[in-house]
């Protein structure tokens, strides 16, 4: 089995005054997130594998909770615009771990990110 060409969903690219422009973010990676625990199997835990990222006037905030510890970090100097991302714990170790320290990177939200299914793909 086969997905045709034009079933494909189509890349949203955002024009360059839709991104924000992030640096320094290993930093903020390793101060916060090790408080994140990735392996939480109890629904009712769930919060405490995620680190929330604030991207405002210039400031980056990186913030992680568990049951008995909680961690907040600020980096005065990491991104360019605003923006709000939750991420799991796993996917912010992959983050740290191709991004280079120095390294600069552009960073959008996707509105609407449902994939739709084109009638043609059957």
């Amino acid at each position: 089995a086969y997905l045709k060409a034009k079933g494909f969903p189509k890349m949203q690219i955002p024009f360059p005054e839709d991104t924000i422009q992030i640096k320094g973010i290993n930093s903020l990676i390793k101060r916060t997130a090790f408080v994140a625990d990735g392996d939480i199997t109890d629904h009712t835990k769930a919060t405490f594998s995620y680190v929330k990222l604030s991207f405002e006037d210039g400031i980056t905030k990186a913030q992680a909770a568990e049951s008995s510890c909680m961690a907040v970090t600020v980096s005065p100097h990491s991104a360019d615009g605003k923006l709000e991302m939750i991420l799991h714990e796993k996917a912010l170790q992959v983050l740290e771990s191709i991004v280079k320290p120095d390294e600069e990177f552009d960073v959008y939200e996707i509105d609407g990110a449902d994939l739709q299914e084109d009638a043609d793909s059957e």
